[in-house]
């Protein structure tokens, strides 16, 4: 028999068991990090705050920038087609390697498919190198990064 996770719960339970709350609770306060630091560059916040908002890799390379303090790279704003929205993800991803986000278990597919576990991770780690070690740059999406505070 299974161990008892987070994201499974017997027949009988409820689905809002204190330890399914406490999930759903952990997750809503990543997304809202996210929107407060997509905020602060002048992007438009997540519209759902689930996996499926981050699809395209658009809002990801967004909080990236932010969070680095540097330009938006290019990138396909509007894309219908998985090919671009892989690519999109894709350049998220090596900006998060770049500055020692360990993304070593998220592949390009977890995110474009809204996997919500390997997406909250992805999340969880870019919040724990820039949320917890570092300081945060303030970003303009219309101007130049500048240091928090400075």
């Amino acid at each position: 028999k299974a161990p008892p996770c987070a994201y499974r719960h017997a027949p009988s339970e409820s689905p809002d068991t204190p330890q399914m709350t406490s999930v759903k609770g952990k997750n809503r306060s990543i997304y809202r990090w996210f929107d407060t630091q997509l905020k602060k560059g002048g992007f438009e916040p997540l519209p759902h705050q689930n996996a499926n908002d981050l699809r395209d890799g658009v809002k990801l390379i967004q909080l990236m920038s932010v969070l680095a303090g540097e330009p938006v790279p290019k990138y396909a704003k509007k894309c219908e087609q998985r090919f671009k929205k892989i690519d999109n993800v894709g350049i998220a991803l090596n900006m998060c390697r770049k500055h020692n986000v360990d993304v070593s278990l998220v592949h390009n597919d977890h995110v474009v498919d809204a996997n919500e576990k390997m997406v909250f991770g992805l999340l969880w780690m870019i919040f724990k190198t820039f949320g917890l070690n570092r300081k945060i740059y303030t970003f303009d999406s219309t101007s130049e990064g500048k240091r928090a505070g400075g």
